[in-house]
C-alpha cells in the first residue's frame, strides 16, 4: 500500500499486522527495563513533590522543575509504594489477562511499571498540566515544548493492552492522573470492551477490516448534490451509517469551507480513527486530493484514493528510519477523546489523548489544519459537565481542552450546542 508517503510490500504488511506474542511482550519488558535502568543511573535527583501540585498554592517554581517527580503536575512517584518486583507473575500469565482475574497487588504493580514508562516517554512539557497558556476565543491556548521522533517513536505506541479489560476501578496509582488533580471528574462509569487492534484473548490472529472500493463509492455517493439543503441530507444519510446525517453535515460544513487554510479541496490529508469509511467518503467527495486512515485495528483498502496504517505500522517504519509523514491536514471525528481509555483494547493511559493529539501534530504541515469533533461541556460550545466516563469517552471543557490542544491556534467552531461540535484549528509553532 502507498500513500506517497509510505510504500508497504504485502509482505511487510501482514508482518506487522501479525505481530505475535512475544514481540509485544520483549517491546513492553524492554521499554520498562530501560526506564528502571535510567532510573538508576541518572544523576539527578528525584526532588520531593512540591505540595503546590497538589494544593494548587501559587507560584511554586518547584512544580515547573519537577517533571520527573510528577510530570503530570499533581503526583510523583515518590508518593507511589516501591516496586516488588520479585512477586510480579510470569509474563505468559499477563498476556490478555482480564484485570478481573489478576490479584489486586500484581495489577497494582503492573500499573506502576506502566505509569513510570508512560512518564518516560512523554517528551518535554507535554504531559505537564501545571503549564499556563493565554487567553483565548474559547479556551486558553498553549504552548508545549517536545520533540516530535521520541515522541512518534514510542514503542508502547499500537501494542495492545497486557491487561484487558480493565476492572471498573480506575487503579489508584492513576487516579489522580486521569482526574487532573480533580479538575477533569470522574463523572460515571460505563464499561465497553470493543477491541479494535491486536490478537485477541482466544487467538494469535489479528482481525483485519476490508475496505472495497464499491464500499467507499458507497459513502461518497451519500453526499447529497445540494450540499446546503438539510433535508437533502436526511434523505440521503439515513441510519446506516456510525452517525446520523446532521452529524455528517455538520463534518462536511467544517472542512469545505472557503478559507483555503481550512479546506480539505485538492490536499492529502489524514483521518484519524475509522471503523467504516463514512468520514472518508466525506473528504473526497469535498474534494481531498488523497486520504490515509490511521486506525488502531487493521484495515485493507483498494480504493485508489485511500490508503491505511495503524499506529503500530507507523511506529515501525519510523524505527526502520523512515521520515515523519507530513500532511496537509487531519480530520479525527468521535475517536482521539477515546485513547487511553482501555476501551478498545488499547492500554490505560491519562495522557492518551494529548500524545495522541501531539502525534497528529508532529504529521501535520506548517500551517496545515486540524478539524476535531469530540464530546464537549457546555462552557465551550457543547453540552453538560467537563470530565470522563470510564472507559467510554473524556467530555472536554476548559481545564483540559488547553492541554489537548496544546501548538494549534482555535479558528472556528461547527454546531455549536450539538454534542459533539467540530472545532478547526491551525498548527502553530511549539513555546520558544
Amino acid at each position: 500500500r502507498t500513500d506517497g508517503l509510505f510504500t508497504f510490500s504485502k509482505k511487510h504488511t501482514r508482518s506487522a499486522m501479525a505481530l505475535d506474542n512475544r514481540t509485544t511482550v520483549f517491546v513492553v519488558l524492554a521499554v520498562v527495563c530501560l526506564f528502571l535502568v535510567y532510573q538508576q543511573n541518572d544523576p539527578r535527583p528525584i526532588q520531593p513533590l512540591c505540595p503546590a501540585c497538589v494544593s494548587n498554592c501559587p507560584d511554586a517554581p518547584a512544580c515547573a522543575s519537577n517533571r520527573r517527580a510528577s510530570a503530570s503536575g499533581f503526583l510523583g512517584e515518590d508518593e507511589l509504594p516501591p516496586l516488588d518486583l520479585q512477586h510480579v507473575p510470569p509474563v505468559k500469565d499477563l498476556r490478555n489477562m482480564p484485570a478481573t482475574d489478576l490479584p489486586e497487588e500484581h495489577a497494582n504493580i503492573y500499573y506502576q511499571m506502566l505509569r513510570r514508562t508512560l512518564l518516560a516517554s512523554c517528551p518535554g512539557t507535554l504531559c505537564d498540566f501545571s503549564t499556563k497558556g493565554t487567553p483565548g476565543q474559547l479556551f486558553e491556548q498553549q504552548r508545549k515544548k517536545f520533540q516530535c521522533r521520541p515522541l512518534m517513536a514510542n514503542a508502547l505506541a499500537g501494542v495492545p493492552a497486557w491487561i484487558w479489560p480493565p476492572k471498573k476501578n480506575i487503579p489508584p496509582t492513576f487516579l489522580n492522573d486521569f482526574t487532573m488533580g480533580g479538575k477533569f471528574p470522574h463523572l460515571s462509569t460505563h464499561m465497553y470492551m470493543q477491541r479494535q487492534g491486536g490478537a485477541t484473548p482466544q487467538t494469535s490472529k489479528v482481525p483485519v477490516t476490508a475496505w472495497t472500493s464499491e464500499i467507499v463509492e458507497h459513502w461518497i455517493s451519500r453526499v447529497p448534490t445540494d450540499r446546503s439543503d438539510r433535508k437533502a441530507w436526511q434523505r440521503q444519510w439515513d441510519a446506516k451509517g456510525n452517525y446520523g446525517y446532521s452529524d455528517a453535515k455538520c463534518i462536511y460544513d467544517a472542512v469545505s469551507v472557503a478559507d483555503p487554510a481550512l479546506s480539505v479541496r485538492g490536499k492529502r490529508i489524514a483521518v484519524v480513527g475509522s471503523i467504516l469509511p463514512w468520514v472518508e467518503g466525506i473528504m473526497i467527495a469535498a474534494g481531498a486530493e488523497h486520504v490515509t486512515t490511521i486506525e488502531y485495528g487493521s484495515i485493507e483498502c483498494d480504493h485508489p484514493k485511500i490508503s491505511t496504517i495503524t499506529p503500530l505500522e507507523l511506529t515501525q517504519a519510523i524505527n526502520m528510519g523512515k521520515a515523519l509523514p507530513q500532511f496537509d491536514g487531519i480530520v479525527s471525528y468521535s475517536s482521539l477523546e477515546h485513547s487511553g481509555l482501555g476501551r478498545y483494547g488499547d492500554e490505560l493511559n491519562p495522557w492518551g489523548d494529548i500524545m495522541a493529539v501531539a502525534q497528529v501534530w508532529c504529521m501535520t504541515k506548517p500551517g496545515g489544519f486540524l478539524h476535531i469533533a469530540f464530546t464537549m461541556s457546555a462552557d465551550v460550545g457543547g453540552r453538560g459537565r467537563e470530565g470522563f466516563v470510564f472507559n467510554r469517552d473524556r467530555i472536554y471543557g476548559k481545564n483540559r481542552m488547553p492541554h489537548v490542544l496544546a501548538n494549534w491556534e482555535y479558528r472556528k467552531q461547527t454546531c455549536p450546542g450539538a454534542i459533539q461540535p467540530t472545532i478547526s484549528l491551525v498548527k502553530v509553532d511549539q513555546e520558544t
